[in-house]
């Protein structure tokens, strides 16, 4: 009896953790102007020095062929919205959030909208 009250109760923590390990997943319309965006310095390179480093990120994935950005959070940690914010603070359109215009500048000329 013992053994199946002890197997119950690691049952039930491994369920409890694999809960607070729950991951969603977020597609994010951008406007990627940038031919050569995964080498570039401010077009990837933003994503990889800064975005990445948001608490509940987990990965991410920028299509620069359809302009989507494939994120991969924690939703108790970040939410989609602030997900949104950090893209724009980047100098990157979010769906319906509007890139920071000081960061938008500061963005290579290649990946500035002309």
């Amino acid at each position: 009896m013992k053994k199946v009250v002890a197997i119950l109760c690691f049952l039930m923590s491994v369920v409890f953790v694999q809960a607070q390990k729950k991951v969603d997943t977020l597609e994010v319309k951008t406007n990627i102007y940038c031919s050569h965006f995964q080498v570039c310095e401010t077009g990837d390179g933003m994503f990889k020095n800064n975005f990445i480093y948001n608490k509940g990120i987990k990965s991410y994935h920028v299509d620069d062929k359809t302009n989507i950005i494939t994120v991969v959070y924690k939703p108790k940690k970040i939410t989609p919205a602030e997900i949104r914010q950090a893209i724009a603070k980047m100098g990157f359109d979010a769906d319906d959030v509007k890139a920071d215009e000081e960061a938008h500048n500061k963005l290579d000329a290649c990946c500035r909208k002309e």
